[in-house]
């Protein structure tokens, strides 16, 4: 019951934000341009969190003034995020939400198809462009090449690139992981495999497995609306 009543509100939802969400996209597309910045003056990182998950963030070297960062190791390369021992106003840039980011692909913004997550698959972890109705496949965009504790450098794939939006010629604060390779069915890969979707794939399911998915797939869609709409009711800060 608690399904049945989930499901009708995220349809409520969907069907009067639907034509605020396509009026977005058009202007979005039709607005935001897109300027290259200096490769390596901006570093994705795997911020730890909770119980084994992460955050994306992005941090950007602005000025020669004093290093925003260090880098140690390898395989995965060790982050020290050394802009939060001073005030680094006008020194170094950061993003840690989808407010600061999203997937720009072929000169098109796909914020509010594709939310950027990073999910452990193995002993990595992979930046990956998750579709919010979930009828593609995740895009691969970065991966760690190894896990350890702490902060963990994301190694954007070839042909991935981080640049910044522009409006009316004027650069903006929010960063882009984009692309020039189209269509996305090019750049999309596999999900990470789970003991769930394992077993899905290797018999018809269960109605109790079928649930689980439903309310998977539900909660990803109200995660991703609280991220754009963090004023919604129920939504954590």
């Amino acid at each position: 019951m608690k399904l049945k009543s989930l499901s009708t509100l995220i349809t409520i939802i969907t069907g009067t934000t639907l034509s605020l969400i396509v009026n977005c996209e058009i202007a979005q597309g039709q607005t935001f341009g897109e300027q290259k910045i200096e490769r390596g003056s901006v570093v994705p990182v795997a911020v730890p969190f909770g119980a084994n998950r992460h955050n994306l963030l992005l941090i950007e070297q602005q000025s020669n003034e004093r290093d925003c960062w260090e880098e140690r190791g390898s395989n995965p390369v060790i982050i020290e995020p050394l802009l939060l021992d001073f005030d680094f106003t006008g020194i170094c840039g950061r993003a840690t939400d989808s407010n600061g980011y999203s997937i720009r692909l072929g000169n098109r913004d796909l914020g509010w198809n594709y939310a950027l997550r990073i999910v452990q698959q193995n002993n990595d972890l992979l930046l990956v462009g998750k579709p919010v109705d979930g009828s593609q496949s995740e895009i691969v965009i970065g991966r760690s090449n190894g896990l350890r504790n702490g902060y963990k450098k994301i190694i954007l794939e070839p042909g991935w690139e981080i640049s910044k939006r522009t409006y009316n010629g004027q650069l903006l604060g929010h960063y882009y992981l984009s692309t020039d390779n189209s269509p996305l069915r090019n750049t999309t890969a596999s999900r990470p495999t789970s003991s769930s979707s394992t077993s899905n794939a290797s018999s018809s399911g269960s109605s109790q497995e079928t649930v689980s998915q439903e309310q998977t797939q539900l909660h990803d869609f109200v995660d991703l609306l609280c991220e754009n709409f963090n004023d919604l009711p129920g939504c954590r800060n």
